[in-house]
């Protein structure tokens, strides 16, 4: 048989489906899934909290367009989003961490390496619970950077934002 010769199979790349791959005796390996749809009922307060974050995204992109340190506030609001769809808590707690920055409240953990380290690891593992991507965006390389707001209102929003929030968790 043509398949048996190495010389030929070596050429060959198989595949096969996973819901038809069978162990030696002919038994499927893996079993079909079921799936189930739950729906889960989405409070005012959570759809107010989705709403002003779009806005402030929005607003974020928008403020990015131009050359230099411009195009990095979409990263930010990139990571932002990312941060969204991860979790509730993660979102939370980097517009609390950029609103005492802006204010002028915020520490960076003594425990960190340098912020592109940080955003590394963030994007590695899904999760960053800081928000020190804004400390890249004063060009200096040093940190404390984020103290400028990245558009006109920009702490208005994240007021509303945490103020929405803690709305809806009561």
């Amino acid at each position: 048989m043509v398949l048996s010769d190495p010389a030929v199979v070596a050429e060959l790349v198989l595949r096969n489906r996973k819901s038809e791959a069978t162990d030696a005796t002919g038994q499927l390996l893996f079993r079909g899934q079921d799936t189930h749809l739950v729906r889960v009922p989405v409070s005012d307060a959570a759809r107010e909290f989705d709403q002003r974050l779009r806005q402030y995204v929005q607003n974020g992109y928008r403020a990015s367009v131009g050359e230099g340190t411009r195009r990095a506030i979409g990263f930010v609001m990139t990571t932002y989003r990312k941060l969204a769809s991860s979790s509730i808590a993660a979102i939370e707690r980097a517009l609390r961490r950029r609103r005492a920055r802006l204010l002028g409240t915020g520490e960076r953990p003594s425990d960190a390496k340098s912020p592109i380290d940080d955003l590394q690891d963030a994007f590695a593992d899904g999760t960053d619970g800081r928000d020190d991507v804004d400390d890249l965006l004063d060009g200096s390389g040093k940190f404390g950077g984020g103290g400028d707001q990245f558009f006109a209102g920009e702490l208005s929003l994240l007021d509303n934002l945490c103020r929405a929030r803690a709305s809806g968790q009561e």
